[in-house]
């Protein structure tokens, strides 16, 4: 089975992400969530839920701790790739950097040197200068950046739909073999 590294950083979003497992762990795949420690302070007020009660019971599914550089995703080996999802800007300014201070900046890092997928969902409005020049750094070194927008034209009845179809949206970028519940274009 693939490995899939999943990071959460300290953005606002988490309804995005939590959605995004329910369907990952349906999939044949080996998850490893990554989460910093703002990631799951906001997990937990967006969707009312602690991160680790709400992956506990996942199939294929281990939480990393950030700071494990012991970890076998810390190295290639067989991942996949890694998908952020919601991204801070100061995590994409760290890796745009070439920092690698815990290990989902590590873990971004070694997908771009092996030129494994690497989506990153930001999320933040708006843009400034900084925030533009980070995420064409990134671009250019070979991740795929998906600001957290939305579309309407699949006309969506409420934010649950909305929302659904986003998420099918960034994992059809992610995974290639992916079909989407919601269709488009």
């Amino acid at each position: 089975m693939k490995n899939i590294v999943v990071g959460i950083t300290g953005a606002s979003g988490s309804v995005y992400i939590e959605k995004i497992l329910g369907k990952l762990t349906k999939l044949p795949v080996n998850i490893y969530i990554i989460a910093s420690k703002n990631g799951e302070k906001i997990f937990k007020e967006e969707t009312g839920k602690n991160l680790r009660e709400f992956t506990i019971n996942m199939a294929n599914v281990k939480l990393e701790d950030e700071n494990n550089f012991y970890s076998p995703i810390a190295s290639g080996g067989n991942n996949f790739g890694v998908l952020v999802c919601p991204a801070s800007m100061g995590f994409l300014a760290r890796v745009a950097s070439g920092i690698s201070s815990n290990l989902l900046e590590r873990a971004v890092d070694v997908a771009l040197k092996e030129r494994r997928k690497v989506v990153i969902a930001v999320r933040e409005s708006p843009y400034n200068l900084i925030h533009l020049e980070n995420m064409l750094k990134m671009a250019k070194a070979g991740a795929i950046i998906m600001p957290l927008s939305p579309f309407y034209y699949l006309k969506p009845n409420n934010l649950e739909e909305l929302i659904e179809s986003f998420v099918d949206r960034i994992l059809k970028v992610f995974l290639d073999n992916y079909e989407p519940l919601h269709k488009w274009g």
